[in-house]
């Protein structure tokens, strides 16, 4: 039984994308996820957002598996690209199309100050890679070393369908989408 479904679709404005909608939406249909063994439909298609905000979108829907055995289906319906592409890792199936496209890269951040202050500013993103993104990648991972993936983030590397394929346990549909 399906309960909830929620797209994720990041908004631009003053060039600043954000990603807070997602936590949103998530949010609101949160008090559907009240029925045991049902099924939340993630559709996502963004170009990315806040750590933070992903890393507690990801901790909702983990609450939801766990306490109320909830499986998560994440639909990448166009780009997956930043945090967008890791929180769909925390999802039971991912499925992707033809030309679903993934982006991953470092975590970025705007710093000023003085060399401690910046020295402190790379600790915390080192963190944020080490603890919170390459587990989640590596949760789907196929193919794929840590190290290839920690080479892939330096590279802000661009994937197509046939490559999240290579890369990750997705189910790939070659039709249009359903």
């Amino acid at each position: 039984m399906k309960i909830a479904e929620f797209k994720i679709v990041s908004k631009v404005d003053s060039n600043l994308i954000n990603i807070q909608k997602i936590y949103l939406d998530i949010y609101c249909h949160n008090s559907h996820l009240n029925k045991n063994n049902s099924t939340l439909e993630m559709y996502i298609s963004s170009p990315g957002g806040s750590i933070f905000t992903t890393q507690s979108i990801i901790s909702m829907l983990q609450r939801a598996k766990s306490n109320k055995n909830i499986k998560i289906i994440a639909y990448l319906d166009g780009l997956a690209a930043s945090c967008a592409s890791w929180l769909p890792m925390a999802a039971d199936e991912i499925v992707i199309y033809r030309n679903s496209i993934m982006m991953v890269h470092k975590p970025m951040t705007l710093a000023w100050g003085n060399a401690n202050e910046l020295q402190k500013e790379i600790d915390l993103l080192n963190k944020l890679e080490n603890d919170i993104m390459m587990p989640m990648y590596m949760k789907k991972a196929k193919n794929v070393t840590k190290e290839e993936m920690k080479e892939m983030l330096n590279n802000e590397t661009w994937l197509t369908a046939e490559e999240i394929v290579d890369k990750f346990n997705v189910t790939y549909i070659d039709e249009n989408k359903e």
